[in-house]
């Protein structure tokens, strides 16, 4: 017999804390254009122009043409009202951390800690200075958000979870195919580590399934498209090697020759990207707080992902959590097997897009800007462990 739904106390109104956050993101979209310099615009620049006319999208690649398409359907063109667009941007990511935190505290935003939204405040400003402007991060943030759920029907039988599930890989190779096509990687990882946690495999199935899938796609990169996997990020650098303002370029060690050379460039780029040590060199501001930020966000997802059983060896579909079923509704919902399967797929997504990004990203700038609108699913899984410690 389940008890009484576990409550928590108001200490202030439920709307107050979401709306905080929401004015917050607002205030930084306003003051960011004023306080920035314009290379964070840049790419903003050129999804405006390609609105009024594609003519040189060639100039500029496929990516920001669609994003510009992206815009022009949505009515937002180049001559359209900036704060229209920035409010776009915001809107969807306010909206995106506010469900993920909706569905990892079962329902109930006052089970959110204080540190968690201030948490999700540090990781509003980068979202709100990338998102709210032409943004190709907008299309990547609202896909993410419909794939997320899309991935909550396994909650809903057998029926509308493989309806929701093919929806997400549709919504996925299709964002791949048109805005970026390193996202096949990511969920072909994501698949692989999400296969081990559902078969309930070993940590070595898991490093021997990410290695071969690694070694194949460089090879057919290099067989078919002229560059190993780590060697796009080397095209983008050639321009910008003379920079003084590219002091955080992610420079391959090693030239590329073979496929084992081209994974240890990319383990080595992933490294760097996930202990970025050596921004504290460069000593300016922005350098140290990311840097920073990044060991902290890190530090909560290695919390969030060992209290949950979401890696190799975990509780599988079916049975979620052994004692799911004396749960209280509705925190029973956090612990039923289709959630687990949501909250392994949102882990083996993270570290997929982890490990491709040291593969591909060809500066510390660019890598910010792209794991941004993973902040709200980190967001959820740490919600989730919070919930599932102090509410049931």
């Amino acid at each position: 017999m389940r008890g009484p739904v576990k409550t928590c106390p108001a200490t202030v109104p439920g709307w107050f804390l979401p709306l905080l956050l929401g004015v917050w993101g607002a205030l930084i979209v306003a003051l960011a254009p004023s306080v920035l310099p314009g290379k964070y615009f840049a790419d903003a620049v050129h999804v405006a122009e390609l609105t009024l006319s594609e003519a040189n999208w060639r100039e500029y690649g496929a990516s920001y043409l669609y994003t510009a398409r992206f815009y022009a359907t949505l009515g937002l063109g180049g001559d359209a009202p900036a704060a229209a667009v920035a409010a776009l941007g915001w809107l969807l990511s306010w909206g995106f951390m506010l469900h993920a935190l909706h569905v990892g505290s079962a329902g109930a935003l006052c089970r959110v800690p204080l540190w968690l939204w201030a948490v999700a405040a540090v990781w509003s400003v980068p979202l709100a200075i990338y998102l709210g402007q032409y943004s190709k991060e907008v299309p990547a943030l609202l896909s993410l958000w419909a794939v997320f759920f899309l991935l909550g029907s396994a909650r809903h039988g057998r029926v509308v979870t493989v309806l929701g599930w093919a929806l997400a890989a549709v919504l996925i190779a299709g964002f791949a195919l048109y805005f970026r096509i390193y996202w096949a990687l990511v969920a072909g990882f994501a698949f692989v580590l999400w296969l081990v946690w559902r078969l309930r495999l070993g940590g070595w199935a898991a490093l021997l399934g990410l290695l071969a899938l690694f070694l194949l796609a460089s090879w057919a990169s290099a067989e078919w498209r002229c560059h190993f996997l780590s060697g796009y990020r080397v095209v983008e650098q050639i321009n910008r090697l003379d920079d003084p303002d590219s002091v955080t370029l992610i420079l391959n060690p090693w030239v590329n020759t073979s496929v084992f050379i081209d994974l240890f460039n990319s383990l080595v780029g992933w490294l760097r990207l996930m202990l970025p040590i050596e921004l504290l060199a460069h000593a300016g501001p922005q350098h140290l707080a990311f840097a920073l930020w990044q060991w902290v966000s890190l530090g909560l997802f290695v919390w969030a992902v060992r209290g949950q059983r979401l890696l190799w060896g975990g509780a599988g579909w079916e049975n979620g959590h052994p004692a799911g079923a004396d749960r209280p509704r509705p925190l029973h919902a956090l612990h039923t097997g289709g959630e687990q399967a949501r909250a392994a797929a949102v882990v083996a997504w993270i570290i997929g897009f982890g490990l491709v990004q040291g593969a591909f990203e060809p500066d510390f700038g660019s890598f910010v800007r792209h794991e941004a609108v993973l902040a709200p699913l980190l967001l959820y899984l740490v919600q989730r462990r919070v919930t599932m410690r102090r509410w049931g």
